[in-house]
């Protein structure tokens, strides 16, 4: 059967969900002075697959629909996995689902200096330190949930140390991983995010925005809440694997004294059952060549269930049913097929198409004789008009899967 596709601009009614109700009761209270600013901040390492739509959605439809603004933002902190390519399809995704960021685009590279001069103040306050241990050493100085870790015998360098070796990190003087520098928190936390975690390591290497303007990059944890609090996000909205981070993102926005303070707010990660939802194993199927690239069809990927022939409008209509919960879980595949058939049933008119033909005699028609019949385009339960014309004849083809010379038990 064939789908002839047709527009359609239905948006599914928001359901509640308890981030609905925090945004609804801080507007209520004037917790943001009446804003709402949400982000979709995606790290350009790869394509948007079915799990990234939930959170495109969430983001840009609480914005839309309490009239605020959600942010397009490229947190674009490790140029050695990021791509133009990867930005460039990330973009075209969000708008094909139907989402539009106007004048809200932005790169956490746009902070750059930004983020550096903030570092250099919390090494002012002793608050952040240049560590020289290896990447082996500070995984075994940091202990295990169990066992407090170890302060690095780095710790004690003065500030005036710091400060010179952190400038010398950025002037490149300086090979990749000979320094980080580390926030001093407390390397006995209950949190290992809090034992003393990285801000900074050194990458010679070129930035697709910068250049080869910097040789130092500041970690995800680091560049994320910073970024938030700079374009002054309200919610802060990111799955719960991120749930853990939340103590070290507060931790650096206040410590840092940076005026405006977002709040984090984490909700159950879409997993869908019998799907690779991780994009580091997406990549690996695209480098093997096990499938044509990062759109092909059988790739959960926006990109692959728009080549699919998946609709804007199935996979929101998707994303709104399966809603927003505070525990993981996961959602059945059948799930996402039902939205997609729910949307084309009132779209894709019918038309048969014969696959794989078998030419068939009806040997009580004489030559030459030939019917005209009706058939409708939609089924019985979509309420909309239109027929096509089909022909009825001598000779005729069925699918060769319809004949069988000696037909089994209850064979039809």
């Amino acid at each position: 059967m064939v789908g002839l596709m047709a527009m359609s601009t239905e948006t599914p009614k928001p359901s509640s969900n308890f981030i609905r109700g925090i945004i609804a009761t801080d507007l209520s209270e004037d917790t943001h002075a009446g804003r709402v600013a949400t982000r979709f901040p995606p790290e350009p390492n790869g394509y948007l697959h079915i799990g990234h739509a939930k959170s495109i959605c969430l983001n840009f439809g609480l914005a839309k629909e309490f009239k605020g603004q959600c942010h397009l933002r490229f947190d674009d902190t490790n140029p050695a996995k990021e791509d133009v390519e990867y930005v460039e399809a990330i973009q075209r995704d969000v708008k094909w689902l139907g989402f539009d960021w106007g004048d809200n685009l932005f790169h956490a590279s746009d902070y750059f200096e930004q983020l550096y001069d903030l570092a250099v103040g919390l090494i002012r306050r002793g608050k952040a330190y240049v560590c020289s241990l290896s990447d082996e050493e500070i995984r075994s100085y940091r202990g295990s949930l169990g066992v407090e870790g170890k302060l690095s015998p780095y710790a004690s360098r003065s500030v005036e140390e710091n400060l010179q070796l952190f400038s010398q990190m950025r002037k490149g003087d300086f090979p990749d991983g000979s320094h980080v520098l580390r926030a001093r928190i407390d390397m006995a936390a209950s949190n290992m995010k809090m034992r003393d975690p990285l801000l900074y390591r050194i990458r010679h290497v070129p930035h697709d925005r910068t250049g080869d303007e910097w040789c130092i990059y500041p970690m995800y944890d680091y560049a994320h809440c910073l970024s938030d609090a700079i374009e002054e996000i309200t919610h802060s909205i990111c799955t719960l694997e991120f749930e853990n981070n939340r103590e070290l993102y507060d931790w650096i926005v206040a410590e840092t004294e940076i005026p405006w303070v977002p709040r984090q707010y984490e909700f159950a990660r879409l997993s869908l059952a019998h799907t690779v939802m991780s994009k580091r194993k997406l990549l690996a199927l695209v480098e093997e060549g096990v499938v044509s690239g990062w759109d092909d069809p059988r790739m959960p990927t926006i990109a692959g269930l728009r080549r699919r022939g998946y609709t804007p409008e199935a996979i929101r209509a998707f994303c709104e049913m399966i809603g927003v919960a505070k525990a993981n879980s996961t959602v059945d595949f059948a799930k996402l097929e039902y939205a997609i058939r729910d949307d084309l049933n009132h779209r894709a008119p019918r038309v048969l198409a014969v696959l794989e033909p078998l030419k068939v005699i009806v040997t009580n028609i004489p030559e030459g004789q030939r019917e005209t019949l009706k058939a409708s385009y939609w089924p019985h339960d979509v309420p909309r008009e239109g027929t096509r014309e089909l022909t009825f004849e001598r000779e005729i083809y069925i699918d060769r899967s319809d004949f069988m010379e000696e037909p089994s038990k209850k064979y039809f």
